[in-house]
């Protein structure tokens, strides 16, 4: 089982990759999307981690995340990343990829803003507070 330490030092190799993919030409906002819950997900394991719980699933990670009344401000911020990225993943129609779909959906600004900048920070600050730290993404 990883430590709180290596959860946290690869949601920052995570968050970073995610925002050089939403800046790259070409842009990867389908990656970025996913990348950004993996992101979140090491986050929220390393502070689980710090009172010695892991979850091997999304769907008992969810549960808990859900039901646990310290963790309920991180599930308002985790769902929406857990839901953008299955659909960055999955959800493709007919002559429509994932990335075109993201792009249509949410485009650089919503990758960048609402994702990144907004759930993902949440969570970021969320953890920090349980793990005592003043950031994970400085």
């Amino acid at each position: 089982m990883p430590s709180k330490n290596n959860h946290l030092s690869t949601a920052r190799d995570n968050r970073d990759l995610a925002v050089s993919l939403v800046e790259a030409e070409p842009r990867s906002l389908a990656w970025a999307t996913t990348i950004s819950f993996y992101a979140a997900l090491h986050l929220v394991e390393a502070a689980l981690a710090e009172s010695n719980e892991h979850f091997d699933n999304h769907a008992t990670r969810n549960i808990h995340l859900k039901k646990t009344k310290n963790l309920q401000h991180i599930w308002q911020h985790y769902k929406p990343l857990y839901d953008h990225s299955m659909k960055a993943r999955y959800l493709m129609t007919d002559g429509n990829s994932a990335e075109n779909l993201i792009d249509q959906h949410l485009g650089e600004n919503g990758v960048r803003k609402r994702i990144i900048g907004h759930h993902l920070r949440q969570i970021e600050k969320s953890v920090c507070k349980i793990l005592k730290v003043d950031s994970v993404f400085a």
